[in-house]
């Protein structure tokens, strides 16, 4: 018998199209189990490398429901593809251990949620514990604009300068307590202003932003002011186009001059799309993904998409509680429209009553969110909730007292320094 008839023989057992008794009556049963081990081997599907293969990434609302969202005006120069390396939702978490003991503080590497799975003999962690490195951006890159389409973007914004994320393990519980099973449709901020303590649940998964756009755009609006790039009592003239992103009624008709004061006030304050797209198509959609990112926010884009993150809104949050977004002037102006937000059955319903938020909410289908600075007396907590429920107040506003009677018991035993 020579080589190649072996070499087809072969193939033709792993292919099980011959039988092994056929060819070697004697071969016995170990080499028999052998080839039916290589043909089980062989059969065995194969999965793709990499964790790409598995991740789905964060679930996105339905292509018709983000088609009609008037977001990003048509023109702006804008990319259209959302960020890469979406995370995979939050699956529900487990009771924590029953008695004292608290779950450690997450890795530097998983620090979105704490693990689930950690052993309940190790030993509890103090309340706001380090993490392993500093949740700051990376060293900075040059500042400048990069090429591309659309207009320039001009000399780039510092990055903002988070405190690092401190793991408080009393608020993680009272989070994933309140939230339950929801807790995988759901990504949860928290973070004290004064000394970084708070909580992160799946901080980098990608929602869409719905009406919390307007946020950065409101950043990137007090930027330009500050570069003398806009005044505020500059004004544009209400087009046909826009007016055709109303979602209700306008607020200004057609061919009216509107400042830009005005238009920022009324797309924080009541939301209102027509100006949020006349402020944007005023600054140009890829300049504006250029300082944004610039900024730190990794995964916020103004596209048709609306990618965006809680970890991307607590940066700005934060910026803005410590004066740091723009310029502490800045800051404060901007937090004044925050305070002015007509929808407050969300963070602000689960608060003591005169307990100040500037918050912004964002609704839509599939989309139910609420992200804003916590002014209470003990001092500020920046708290963002993103959700892809569709109705979400009832739940936000249980968390939201849920996080503010943790924080106030810190305050009671001395932890709560004002910012």
């Amino acid at each position: 018998m020579n080589l190649t008839r072996v070499c087809w023989l072969a193939v033709l057992l792993l292919l099980g199209a011959v039988p092994l008794a056929v060819l070697v009556p004697s071969a016995g049963a170990p080499l028999a189990a052998a080839i039916q081990s290589l043909r089980a081997v062989a059969s065995v599907p194969q999965q793709p490398a990499g964790p790409a293969a598995t991740a789905t990434g964060a679930a996105q609302p339905a292509a018709s429901a983000r088609a009609n969202h008037p977001p990003v005006a048509a023109g702006s120069g804008a990319p259209t593809s959302g960020p890469a390396g979406a995370s995979a939702g939050a699956a529900p978490r487990p009771d924590p251990p029953a008695g004292e003991g608290t779950w450690p503080a997450p890795s530097a590497d998983d620090r979105a949620q704490d693990p689930a799975d950690a052993p309940a003999d190790r030993a509890p962690v103090p309340t706001c514990a380090p993490l392993a490195e500093p949740s700051e951006p990376a060293a900075d890159e040059p500042r400048t604009a990069r090429s591309g389409a659309g207009r320039a973007a001009g000399p780039l914004p510092p990055a903002l300068r988070p405190l690092p994320l401190r793991w408080h393990a009393r608020l993680a519980e009272a989070v994933y307590e309140t939230l339950g099973a929801a807790s995988a449709d759901y990504a949860v901020v928290v973070k004290r202003v004064s000394d970084g303590c708070g909580v992160a649940l799946s901080r980098d998964r990608v929602f869409y932003a719905a009406s919390l756009y307007k946020l950065v755009l409101l950043y990137d609006v007090f930027y330009q002011r500050e570069r003398g790039e806009l005044r505020f009592d500059e004004e544009i003239v209400v087009t046909e186009e826009h007016a055709s992103y109303a979602l209700g009624p306008l607020l200004w008709p057609v061919d009216s001059a509107v400042s830009i004061a005005d238009l920022a006030e009324a797309m924080i304050t009541q939301s209102d799309n027509v100006a949020a797209i006349m402020l944007h198509k005023r600054l140009g959609g890829w300049a504006t993904n250029q300082r944004l990112a610039a900024a730190g926010l990794r995964h916020t884009q103004l596209t048709t998409e609306l990618p965006t993150t809680a970890g991307d809104l607590a940066l700005v949050l934060e910026g803005l509680a410590r004066g740091q977004a723009v310029s502490s002037r800045a800051s404060q102006e901007m937090l004044a429209l925050l305070r002015g937000q007509k929808v407050n059955d969300r963070i602000p319903a689960g608060l003591p009553q005169g307990v100040p938020v500037a918050h912004k909410t964002g609704n839509w289908e599939n989309a139910c969110h609420d992200a804003g600075v916590v002014l209470a007396p003990q001092g500020a907590y920046v708290l963002v909730v993103l959700s892809e429920e569709t109705a979400c107040a009832p739940r936000v506003a249980k968390l939201s007292a849920a996080v503010y009677e943790v924080l106030a018991a810190d305050a009671l035993q001395g932890h709560f320094g004002a910012p």
